[in-house]
């Protein structure tokens, strides 16, 4: 099991660079490769913040063009369009994204187990890193697992204190760019009227650093946000980015008194198994009149200890 680390990498979409993941000379079989990505982006969207449009080029004993030649890491690592979903499968996963969109720490993996590649003399295995945009400060860890005989050499250099320092998660605000274009962001916090049940928690996951956080004591409870607009705007979309967590409850969402879906649904459940992270979840379409608008979200559950994390509110 081969580890490297990179910090202090510019990922771009004009200046695409080759991540080396694994060269080795000598005999033997790739059976699996893991990447830990750390993308500060401030785009909100993985159409925008997504960094894996680079595809995996792995050269085979005397290749003068890859045997393997992909068609973007997501795709190398068992998925498609950039998800942003916590998943794990038999021969792939995702364990950590923590969002929105593909922001922050990234964690991907997968298995050659049915397809685990051979080599006899020699093997380079490469990723492209090509992203949506320019992001300094990027860091891209990787580990490849590979079985060989006796004899061989590769590339590994000792981890080294450096390598492994702790890694500060930047302050963020969200930034209209592709997928979140033409949006304007607004911290939750100030558009919310006054609700006893309400705290700012703070931590760098949260775009500012602090996110308003919901305990509804009853289902049924509200929590109003008023949204000045100063002419009507007909068929817009909210949205909303929100903490999804273990102790996410069910809430509703009313639009100056009318009932409204969020995701297509009536109720949206915040609940996870086992991780956090932030996910934007998007209104149907709304008219906002022109003065103040009353956004309402409605806890759905009873269960005690239940919460609502809300990031910010996207206005177009």
């Amino acid at each position: 099991a081969r580890w490297k680390l990179d910090h202090g990498l510019t990922a771009s979409d004009t200046n695409i660079s080759d991540i080396p993941y694994l060269k080795i000379n000598g005999a033997g079989r790739i059976v699996g490769a893991a990447a830990y990505i750390y993308n500060p982006s401030n785009v909100p969207t993985s159409w925008g913040n997504w960094w894996g449009e680079g595809d995996e080029k792995i050269w085979v004993d005397n290749d003068t063009f890859p045997s393997f030649f992909g068609t973007g890491s997501e795709d190398y690592f068992n998925y498609s369009w950039s998800s942003q979903k916590i998943f794990s499968f038999p021969y792939c996963g995702q364990p950590r994204n923590d969002g929105p969109g593909n922001r922050g720490y990234v964690s991907n993996f997968r298995w050659h187990i049915l397809d685990d590649i051979p080599f006899n003399d020699q093997l380079a295995f490469y990723m492209e890193l090509r992203h949506h945009g320019v992001v300094p400060g990027f860091s891209y860890g990787r580990i490849t697992y590979f079985y060989a005989l006796p004899g061989v050499t590769d590339d590994f250099k000792r981890v080294s204190p450096d390598d492994i320092h702790n890694l500060p998660y930047q302050v963020w605000k969200p930034e209209a760019y592709l997928g979140s274009a033409g949006f304007r962001f607004e911290q939750a916090e100030n558009l919310v009227s006054a609700n006893r049940n309400t705290t700012i928690e703070k931590g760098k996951l949260w775009a500012g650093g602090k996110i308003l956080v919901w305990k509804p004591l009853t289902s049924g409870e509200t929590l109003t946000f008023r949204i000045p607009c100063k002419k009507t705007i007909d068929k817009t979309n909210l949205v909303f980015t929100l903490e999804n967590c273990p102790d996410g409850g069910s809430i509703s969402l009313l639009v100056n008194g009318k009932a409204v879906k969020i995701d297509g649904k009536d109720t949206l459940n915040l609940g996870t198994t086992g991780y956090t992270a932030l996910e934007n979840h998007f209104s149907e379409n709304v008219t906002l009149v022109s003065g103040i608008n009353k956004v309402v979200l409605k806890s759905m559950r009873t269960e005690p200890g239940k919460r609502a994390g809300i990031d910010f509110i996207w206005l177009k």
